[in-house]
């Protein structure tokens, strides 16, 4: 008893997760077996950042031909993360740079393709808002376009269906796994207003997004976060039967989870289908002398950060918008 209430201590201060990014070629990836089976073909992973860093939360990124893969990367020494890229191609993890960054957290950088422009819709539940960012190809940077909701939206994902856009998120707080929640509009930058059956219970009782809603033989397919083992220790394909501003209905099929014998077999945490890639993440827990160090800097930065809340710094926008000294934008 004594041993096993010591090894749960030891887990508890000196363990920390880690997650990493991996690509697989879509021509290795039959859709229909993928959600008949829940299992994925092997993955090529991202190079290990640092012991202190990690990587999750991808998605594929196109434009003037280079295709990068954009994700959150999290630094336990700031206890937050910033939008970083690397290219696709060659060894996973070269030419990496800074896309966004600021004084809160930033995370589920969504790639949005609208009138010929390009979007990102990352994850800023601590702002307390949605903001959309445009490319600019010619600066080379991120420049905020409009905030599209202002609500503290857990990895919003956005899908153009019907002739609408619907954003899907749930929101922070105790049942922040639970109760989706849908906002529909129509159009990308105009009013968006809550779905009538909002918040909707899920079939699964999971409702977190894990990834870009696809298609897959006509059908809609959303990934949900699988708490149920852990934080991030699966995928749930929910299919989409109905959506439209009045009506929505869906129903979990397959559960997908990560290669027991393979490096991250602790957790699987995104799945992005895009039309030459599947894009993933995964989890395993390392012992690591500075774990509790790592602890304490998240819990007095995260407080910290949520005390702000309300101040100027978390003002709207171009207000708060600077470039970095990489060209990149900052924001906060």
């Amino acid at each position: 008893m004594k041993t096993s209430s010591l090894w749960l201590r030891w887990k508890r201060l000196f363990r920390i997760e880690t997650w990493n990014i991996g690509v697989i070629e879509r021509h290795c990836v039959d859709l229909e077996q993928l959600i008949a089976t829940g299992r994925l073909p092997d993955v090529r992973w991202s190079t290990w950042v640092s012991p202190h860093k990690y990587r999750a939360d991808p998605f594929v990124w196109r434009e003037s031909g280079d295709t990068r893969v954009i994700f959150e990367e999290y630094d336990w020494w700031c206890g937050r993360a910033d939008i970083r890229s690397i290219r696709i191609d060659g060894e996973l993890g070269a030419n990496r740079r800074i896309e966004l960054a600021g004084s809160y957290h930033l995370s589920y950088p969504q790639i949005i393709k609208c009138d010929g422009a390009t979007y990102c819709v990352p994850e800023s539940a601590e702002l307390g808002a949605v903001d959309l960012y445009a490319w600019d190809p010619e600066s080379l940077r991120w420049n905020y376009r409009t905030r599209l909701i202002e609500e503290r939206v857990l990895d919003p994902t956005l899908i153009h269906f019907g002739g609408a856009w619907y954003m899907f998120g749930t929101l922070m707080g105790e049942k922040a796994w639970e109760s989706l929640q849908i906002w529909w509009s129509h159009s990308l930058y105009g009013s968006w207003v809550a779905h009538p059956l909002s918040p909707i219970k899920s079939p699964s009782g999971c409702s977190r997004s894990a990834g870009p809603i696809f298609t897959s033989s006509g059908r809609l397919y959303r990934p949900v976060q699988d708490n149920s083992n852990g934080y991030g220790s699966g995928i749930l394909l929910h299919r989409i039967d109905i959506l439209t501003p009045e009506l929505f209905s869906e129903t979990c099929v397959r559960r997908l989870g990560p290669e027991p014998g393979g490096p991250y077999p602790s957790g699987l945490h995104t799945l992005t289908v895009d039309e030459e890639f599947v894009l993933v993440d995964g989890k395993r827990m390392v012992s690591a002398v500075l774990a509790p160090a790592f602890k304490a800097i998240w819990r007095v930065s995260h407080a910290i950060r949520a005390s702000r809340k309300g101040r100027p710094l978390f003002g709207k926008g171009p207000a708060w918008f600077t470039p970095t000294s990489s060209g990149r934008a900052h924001v906060g």
